[in-house]
């Protein structure tokens, strides 16, 4: 699965689990509008291929 981007996807929990106070909440929603429908889809069609 190399194209998705494990090691991003896991900063993007460990910034929300433990550092949330700290997130900038425009930028948290643009990479949910933007990138999370092509990590869907990827993780989709792994689970297919599995």
């Amino acid at each position: 699965m190399p194209d998705i981007p494990w090691r991003k996807v896991i900063g993007l929990r460990n910034i929300l689990a433990h550092g949330y106070e700290q997130v900038a909440h425009e930028i948290l929603f643009k990479t949910i509008a933007d990138d999370l429908p092509a990590l869907e889809t990827a993780v989709l069609r792994a689970l297919a291929d599995a």
